[in-house]
């Protein structure tokens, strides 16, 4: 009983919001699916959170938005001599925010797609201003030679899809994405 009126008072909410309470059965839910992350119908990533070079490539990351708490879609693109697609390299990603430490865990990759370049999503749990933003640093591998691009003060909207909980000396990120 106490389940129906929770449900049914959070379906007066969603409909005194604007909110719809159906349901698109033939939505996929879940990160996979065709709402999520990395599902197919998610908008081609064309806003360029940051670009570089690392040695003798070119780094871009983006993204299908700028950058907000919560699970971060994200592309990298590398390229080498004349803008060629580099695709055959070991890519590593980290994403941290120098003044508290933390690290935005990386989900889903880095793995390379069909359109060469390197997809991820990264769990980022704090906005940040440009003076104290989030670091990336994206490491690529090929052939022997490894190089690095690192790009600093990168700012974080708060859009509240994020938060740490600390237990002891463990740190949980819990993130959203929609």
């Amino acid at each position: 009983m106490a389940r129906r009126l929770v449900a049914a008072g959070l379906a007066l909410a969603l409909v005194a919001c604007g909110g719809s309470t159906t349901v698109d059965p033939d939505a996929g839910a879940g990160p996979g699916g065709s709402t999520g992350p990395t599902g197919p119908t998610v908008p081609s990533p064309s806003v360029l959170v940051a670009g570089g070079r690392a040695g003798r490539w070119t780094v871009e990351v983006r993204s299908d938005r700028s950058l907000g708490t919560g699970i971060a879609a994200l592309e990298v693109h590398v390229t080498g001599d004349g803008g060629a697609v580099v695709s055959d390299a070991v890519l590593a990603f980290e994403a941290r925010r120098p003044s508290t430490g933390l690290v935005a865990p990386v989900t889903n990759g880095p793995r390379i797609e069909a359109d060469g370049a390197y997809h991820l999503d990264a769990s980022i749990a704090e906005a940040a201003s440009v003076d104290a933003g989030w670091t990336f640093r994206v490491e690529v591998t090929r052939a022997g030679e490894q190089a690095v691009a690192t790009f600093a003060g990168l700012p974080v909207a708060d859009r509240r899809l994020a938060g740490t909980f600390t237990e002891g000396d463990k740190t949980t990120i819990l993130a959203v994405r929609f």
